[in-house]
């Protein structure tokens, strides 16, 4: 997969956000981050805020396109060593392809679920999500194969959420929320003949598209 590339600043300023998280268990965060402020938040890890901003009220949603990195320091090569069947680049490729589908998948359910409408064209009420799934470091691959070359499990070790949030008239950047999810709740889809989903990604992509709908429900202007 081609995937979307950010500006050096803004993939350095993740890299160095998501290694004060992963290096500390009470994670210490900037308090601000490119104009927004880091604002109090039960829900993510980090939530940055445009200063001094009114929501408007938002009744749809555009997402983006999912992009998706894993972490430099997991190397597919030495993936494929470990295994009895070949960990090729297409099949890295069509890992991150069913990532990025499933994801948009789910947190479109969730916020229809919510009321809220999805739509390809901003409107006056749209908010417009630009989601990345980054820093995604992967356990060691399981054969999972039983006599049937290439197919293989990879459970993360784990992975992290940056979304910015905009306006989807003015394309104003109103917010960033980041979060961090680790362990066992991270299990990524299988590689097979056949496009498997695993329960363990889509409980913590589901987590996020929840409290990411609820953090939409509890803006004060939310009809």
């Amino acid at each position: 997969m081609n995937v979307k590339k950010n500006s050096c600043a803004i993939l350095l300023s993740i890299g160095i956000f998501c290694m004060v998280v992963a290096c500390s268990s009470k994670p210490t965060v900037p308090e601000t981050w490119e104009g927004l402020v880091l604002e109090p938040s039960e829900l993510f890890t980090a939530v940055y805020v445009l200063p001094d901003v009114e929501f408007p009220r938002y009744r749809s949603v555009l997402i983006d396109a999912v992009e998706v990195e894993f972490d430099d320091q997991w190397d597919a090569d030495t993936a494929a060593e470990k295994l009895a069947s070949e960990f090729t680049p297409e099949a890295l490729d069509s890992l991150e392809d069913e990532m990025a589908v499933e994801f948009r998948r789910i947190f479109a359910a969730e916020l229809r679920r919510g009321g809220y409408q999805l739509v390809e064209v901003s409107g006056a009420d749209t908010v417009r999500l630009s989601p990345s799934l980054i820093d995604i470091y992967n356990n060691e691959p399981v054969d999972i194969s039983r006599g049937s070359p290439g197919t293989y499990m990879v459970q993360a070790a784990r992975m992290t959420l940056v979304m910015d949030l905009q306006d989807g008239l003015s394309g104003q950047r109103l917010a960033r929320v980041v979060d961090q999810q680790a362990g066992a709740r991270t299990v990524f889809p299988e590689l097979s003949d056949s496009v498997a989903k695993t329960p363990g990604f889509r409980a913590a992509v589901a987590g996020w598209a929840v409290q990411l709908r609820e953090g939409l429900d509890s803006l004060e202007v939310r009809p």
